[in-house]
């Protein structure tokens, strides 16, 4: 079984038969960094 992150930071064991379609379709073997959101200055 291979760890990966969904793009929105989940962790999911997939076997190796599925692991190219994982990849292909946006997960990836790092857990993804918190992004960080946007704030507006105040004037």
């Amino acid at each position: 079984m291979n760890k990966l992150y969904k793009p929105n930071g989940k962790e999911v064991e997939v076997n190796d038969s599925s692991l190219q379609y994982a990849l292909s379709i946006g997960w990836t073997k790092k857990k993804p960094t918190a992004k960080k959101k946007a704030t507006k200055k105040a004037d």
